[in-house]
């Protein structure tokens, strides 16, 4: 009931329920508020003892997922009028829209007294964009709790903090509200590490990573070896540096009925290919830095060498989505 509840304790009836809920609540009045006041609860409860023992907390929230739900306070942060719209909501050029693009079954199916996605007005579009930005800032909220108790703890001093999201969502990009998608806005997730001894907390690193490099990195910190076998790369260098740059990339799935697509992220280009039956069926190259909202494929366009590595990547990433 708590993924995709209500502020009266209902769930959502597939079809009929609103996608957006006001709710006359505390903080606590949803889930995600009531996780938050159980994790400080245990830290507290970890510090009372001596704060010396190792510990693992993980504390999961639900939002900004479906419902947009979220207490008051939260929607009265922004005005509609005053959030930007997608920065792109087209199709980009030289696509095959059915392999790379879907009709926001997410948000049609699930949910109720939504227009279909290309009816969407600016007014509602609005709307959709405020409930997402009232539910970010309720969870961010939390996350917020969590951290202060850690402060007001003492266990910060020797705690290692990641904040780790699943996936991006489409708000209206490239027409689609959604995730299920190869595009850059479906699969950039947030991933913020801090660890006691960082040498410049809160400075970004432009280095493409990804989520499988969470849990080496990890082992890494805490000082337990790496087993065989293990995926992913040691992020630590980022950590000591934000300037820290790979050549490697990031990878990610997706299936649309028959066809497989695999698309993976260097610091420059957005390469994607489609499968069906293990034979490429179309390709897809996004160059961020000419075109950061991915609306035009440039497959044409891009130099032989840079060309030629990314197929390499891709076809070398296609046996993590088999």
């Amino acid at each position: 009931g708590g993924f995709f509840g209500y502020a009266d304790g209902s769930s959502r009836e597939r079809g009929e329920s609103p996608p957006l809920e006001v709710g006359e609540v505390d903080q606590e009045g949803y889930a995600d508020g009531l996780i938050a006041g159980r994790a400080v609860e245990l830290l507290e409860e970890l510090a009372g003892s001596d704060g010396q023992d190792p510990f693992f907390l993980a504390v999961g929230f639900y939002k900004p997922h479906l419902p947009f739900a979220a207490p008051r306070t939260y929607w009265e942060m922004f005005d509609p009028a005053d959030l930007p719209l997608a920065p792109f909501s087209g199709e980009p050029e030289g696509v095959d829209v059915g392999l790379a693009l879907h009709g926001s079954g997410e948000l049609l199916r699930n949910y109720g007294a939504h227009p279909r996605p290309g009816e969407v007005d600016e007014a509602y579009a609005r709307e959709l964009r405020h409930g997402y930005r009232a539910s970010t800032s309720y969870v961010d909220a939390q996350v917020g709790r969590v951290l202060s108790a850690l402060d007001r703890t003492g266990l910060a001093k020797n705690t290692i903090v990641v904040v780790w999201g699943d996936h991006g969502w489409h708000l209206g990009d490239h027409g689609v509200w959604g995730k299920h998608t190869l595009f850059e806005r479906s699969l950039h997730s947030p991933l913020i590490l801090r660890t006691p001894e960082m040498p410049s907390p809160g400075v970004p690193t432009r280095t493409v990573v990804e989520s499988v490099d969470v849990l080496p990195t990890l082992l890494a910190l805490a000082g337990i070896s790496r087993p065989d076998g293990l995926d992913g790369r040691e992020l630590s260098p980022a950590l000591e540096s934000p300037a820290w740059s790979s050549t490697d990339h990031a990878r990610s799935y997706w299936r649309r009925g028959p066809h497989r697509g695999v698309s993976v992220r260097t610091d420059r280009y957005r390469a994607t290919a489609w499968y069906r039956d293990g034979l490429p069926v179309a390709h897809e190259i996004y160059d961020h830095e000419l075109d950061p909202n991915e609306t035009r494929n440039a497959w044409d366009a891009v130099p032989e060498s840079d060309l030629v590595d990314l197929l390499s990547r891709v076809a070398s990433s296609r046996r993590f989505g088999d």
